[in-house]
């Protein structure tokens, strides 16, 4: 027993040796040079494919629900038939090109997408709806703004700051060199390279597109050599997007209807002016052929 005391002296003071030394080898390990502590945003990890899924299909959804909102309020407060078919595109073919979007094989390259025709739209309704509407257009401008808001928060659970900046700046800088162009639901992406270099500097443009591009295959590897249960995955789509085609058939039915409208609108403007026309050179030659009638009486 005596022999046994001073062994486990010895392994006490030994363990509480180790233990008074650890904290101070772990800062050492920490201030050592090429150490780096690893950020909260380091940490977190990337979003898988079918969270980024999950999420933009959840946007698309709202997306419809905000624009459409705010299209079927201005269109209560515009009765004349051009502005109301002028209204029906605005959460027609953005909605539309937002559900064939999130349904997208790649999620990531669906990402960047969806920021493209968020804010490439964006860009051409605050341009063009205050001059068509005035102070009405208020509404949608303030949804746009929010939508902005979202998709940038979705695009940075996957995308750094920094490349979030690039992709608006490529958005920016292909709505300087195609400003006329009105119609933008289905740009996309990959339309950025076909942009002139030359208009642009070396930390933008095909540069930027290679970077984001280069980014999203290092995300992509290691989802791409995981096997997907690819018929879920296509059922799933097919489902999302059939519960929503309803929806946007009876908005494409509603344009048309807002179209014949405009269309017999003018017809009708036409046949009443010609009308109008013909009545009053009847009355013309009617008061005429009176005066030549009493000046003929007189005479005789």
């Amino acid at each position: 027993m005596k022999s046994c005391f001073p062994k486990l002296s010895f392994l006490f003071i030994f363990s509480a040796l180790l233990l008074a030394v650890q904290p101070q080898a772990s800062a050492l390990e920490l201030s050592l040079p090429g150490t780096k502590k690893a950020t909260p945003s380091e940490a977190q990890p990337r979003l898988g494919y079918s969270q980024l899924r999950g999420f933009l299909m959840d946007f698309a959804d709202r997306y419809m629900q905000m624009v459409g909102q705010a299209a079927d309020t201005l269109q209560k407060e515009n009765r004349d038939p051009d502005a109301r078919v002028a209204i029906q595109t605005i959460k027609l073919f953005p909605c539309s090109s937002a559900f064939s979007i999130a349904i997208d094989a790649n999620p990531h390259m669906a990402l960047l997408n969806m920021e493209v025709l968020v804010h490439l739209q964006g860009s051409v309704w605050k341009d063009e709806a205050p001059k068509k509407f005035g102070v009405k257009a208020d509404g949608l401008l303030n949804v746009q703004r929010e939508l902005e808001n979202d998709i940038d928060a979705i695009a940075l659970k996957t995308l750094t700051p920094e490349q979030l900046e690039q992709l608006k700046t490529l958005v920016t800088e292909w709505r300087t060199e195609h400003p006329d162009q009105r119609y933008v639901s289905y740009i996309r992406f990959s339309d950025f390279s076909e942009m002139n270099p030359r208009r642009h500097s070396k930390s933008s443009s095909l540069l930027s597109i290679k970077g984001l591009l280069s980014a999203l295959q290092v995300v992509n590897m290691d989802e791409a050599t995981r096997s997907v249960d690819q018929a879920r995955m296509v059922a799933e789509r097919t489902i999302y997007l059939s519960q929503r085609i309803p929806t946007l058939l009876r908005w494409q039915t509603e344009m048309l209807f807002y179209g014949l409208v405009k269309d017999a609108t003018r017809e009708v403007r036409v046949i009443i002016w010609e009308g109008t026309e013909a009545c009053l050179v009847i009355l013309l030659a009617i008061f005429f052929l009176a005066l030549l009638y009493k000046f003929i009486s007189r005479r005789i």
